[in-house]
């Protein structure tokens, strides 16, 4: 994932959760490994239900964390 220019590498699992209706959404945390940065990486997907093709809606929240060492 590159924000900026910096690139953060990511790996982690999600999670799904059904909402009221038809709507999921899948919470996911996301650290990378120590190598040139490290982030915390949320995203949350939205199936968003109003749109004929069931379009998803997502949104990703990059936090870089600082190494004190």
């Amino acid at each position: 994932m590159d924000n900026g220019n910096k690139r953060f590498y990511v790996s982690g699992e999600v999670t799904r959760f059904f909402l009221s209706g038809n709507k999921t959404i899948d919470v996911g945390c996301r650290v990378v490994e120590k190598n040139e940065h490290m982030a915390v990486v949320s995203f949350y997907e939205f199936m968003d239900c109003s749109f004929p093709d069931n379009r998803k809606i997502v949104v990703i929240d990059v936090e870089e964390i600082e190494d004190d060492q």
